[in-house]
């Protein structure tokens, strides 16, 4: 499996550099190129692509081809020398796209995505389907009610991991285009797509473009028969996150200094969710033990005394908030307002209210007590 994986990942590379006309068109020298990037991209420390493209054209040109030979034989492992012995020729691989022609009517069938992804959206979908499979009255304990929407749940679940996955591995990309070609085909083989209507990694996105993150996913769900008003709104709603977070990503990229003030007051913003997420769960997060500063207040400040200490320390922070909302942009901080309103809406409380639960002194008595009235 492994080896079969590594031909993957290397006949991907063969076919960027083709896109980006980097190919030799040789079958071994392209072979040892996807090699040699695969092997650039792997994390090195702290080292830079820039810092690994310097020191390879700093020091491979004072080293004779003698010491290079000497160099690897001193690797145990002379697979990773010789990738041209373990490939089989590029006509057994399907290289040329040509060959291989995407009609509308085999796109679906063309829309795929990676092991890696399905691995990371596991714990996810089946928390998914233990947490939403009983509202559609659903078994999740069932087989054939599990495997009748097992496709398609899983890859859709996987679909946004992998997009996830291509905005987080930007990072990883140089900006500096010192050489375009070999900076897009990490781009690419980082699953980082830049153009729309390029393929990532063939036959894993069919035209997916920065713009449109969701359209090969709305395009299977129309083929399916189950595209509906509701999930295209959903998915547009992911569409502007996913643009927001490759606009944070190029910002990061670019160096450009993130704004302090900005950061701040988003600091205590989230500060004050916090706080009134944990009051609304405060007798679940006493049943399940798990942390709450309503709970750590008793701790410290003891039952009597815990509520108005939280209090104080709520309208300080509130008082910070009112302060740094004042420095910021006003255009920007109504648009936020705006977006906090319905945000608390969405969540069914009252916007400006603040509700301390009664303090349950006896958490113990609480649980035993709550775990009795189950049973009853």
């Amino acid at each position: 499996m492994e080896g079969l994986m590594k031909l993957e990942k290397v006949q991907r590379v063969i076919t960027t550099m083709k896109d980006q006309n980097i190919a030799s068109g040789n079958p071994e020298k392209d072979r040892f190129l996807a090699e040699f990037f695969i092997f650039m991209a792997q994390p090195s420390g702290t080292l830079s692509m820039d810092d690994k493209r310097d020191l390879i054209s700093d020091h491979l040109p004072r080293n004779s081809l003698r010491k290079l030979e000497e160099a690897c034989d001193c690797v145990v492992d002379e697979e990773c020398w010789k990738i041209s012995e373990v490939l089989p020729s590029c006509s057994h691989l399907g290289c040329d796209k040509e060959e291989h022609p995407s009609t509308g009517d085999d796109l679906g069938n063309q829309i795929m995505v990676g092991i890696e992804a399905m691995q990371h959206a596991n714990s996810t979908f089946e928390d998914f389907c233990r947490s939403y499979f009983m509202f559609h009255g659903m078994d999740i304990s069932n087989p054939n009610t599990l495997f009748k929407y097992l496709p398609m749940l899983f890859f859709t679940e996987s679909y946004i991991y992998q997009l996830d996955s291509m905005n987080e591995n930007k990072l990883l990309v140089s900006k500096k285009n010192t050489n375009i070609n070999v900076e897009r085909s990490f781009n690419h083989l980082n699953g980082a797509s830049e153009k729309a209507g390029n393929q990532i990694e063939k036959g894993c996105f069919c035209k997916c473009s920065p713009s449109k993150p969701f359209d090969s996913l709305i395009f299977l769900f129309r083929h399916h028969g189950v595209l509906t008003d509701r999930i295209q709104s959903e998915l547009k709603l992911g569409s502007e996150y996913w643009t927001l977070e490759r606009n944070l990503c190029d910002s990061i990229l670019r160096k450009k200094k993130v704004n302090d003030l900005h950061m701040e007051f988003l600091s205590v913003s989230e500060l004050l969710v916090e706080i009134s997420d944990d009051l609304y769960d405060y007798e679940e997060d006493v049943i399940k033990n798990s942390f709450n500063v309503l709970r750590m207040f008793v701790k410290i400040y003891g039952p009597s005394l815990a509520s108005s200490m939280l209090a104080k320390y709520i309208a300080e922070t509130e008082d910070k908030y009112s302060r740094l909302s004042n420095m910021i942009d006003p255009n920007l901080f109504s648009k936020y307002q705006r977006r906090c309103k319905e945000a608390t809406a969405e969540g069914g409380a009252s916007v400006g209210t603040w509700n301390v639960p009664p303090i349950i002194a006896h958490e113990e008595s609480y649980r035993v007590g709550i775990k009795k009235s189950h049973k009853n």
